[in-house]
């Protein structure tokens, strides 16, 4: 069964994405984030709205983006450094190892704190 539309989540709180290793991202990836903006030891994962090639990645495999909010839950209201704060469930363009078949790198979601939410 497929379901099309688009799901809205109201005033439901999202935890903010951060770059320390419980806060990975689905593919098993660690985030890049700030280094002077901190949530639970880790820095705050950005979303770069004007450049998108200026937003936090995954570490090991620098071609993985984390995805414009237009595709995301990403909070636009909710800053860090200038640049939109990445939650859970935010999505990650596809990146390497997706290409020799490990399908967990070709569709990757973003981790993230479960003490510190944006609603």
């Amino acid at each position: 069964m497929c379901l099309l539309g688009r799901l809205h989540l109201v005033n439901m709180p999202f935890g903010v994405t951060n770059t320390t290793s419980d806060s990975q991202a689905t593919c098993g990836h660690t985030l890049t984030g700030s280094t002077t903006v901190f949530v639970d030891g880790g820095g705050i994962s950005r979303i770069d709205t004007t450049n998108p090639s200026e937003s936090d990645r995954t570490l090991l495999a620098p071609a993985g983006l984390i995805s414009p909010p237009s595709l995301s839950p990403g909070r636009l209201s909710v800053l860090c450094e200038s640049k939109v704060v990445s939650v859970i469930g935010d999505a990650i363009i596809s990146h390497t190892p997706c290409e020799a078949g490990e399908v967990s790198h070709c569709a990757a979601f973003t981790g993230g704190s479960s003490d510190v939410f944006i609603q």
